[in-house]
């Protein structure tokens, strides 16, 4: 592991150590499990414009022809179920 520093609010560090105790668990360990949160949101939100992406230009018909512009939430609404 990598040792940092980081600043907190006195009232943040007082709430952090109450969970802390409550959760039988170190607040560096509680700051890890934020940092993963934060993290796993992050690539979340990624996957979300991959999922978007991937829809972009599945709706042509045999003929090359789109009809996207009329039924675009039908084709949003199957990559984002």
């Amino acid at each position: 592991m990598i040792r940092t520093q980081v600043k907190l609010q006195a009232a943040q560090y007082k709430a952090l150590k109450e969970l802390a105790a409550r959760r039988s668990v170190s607040v560096s360990q509680l700051v890890r499990d934020g940092v993963s949160h934060a993290l796993a949101q992050e690539y979340d939100d990624e996957s979300d414009w991959d999922r978007l992406f991937e829809a972009v230009g599945s709706c042509r018909s045999e003929g090359g022809e789109s009809d996207v512009s009329e039924r675009h939430d039908d084709y949003l609404a199957e990559p984002y179920s």
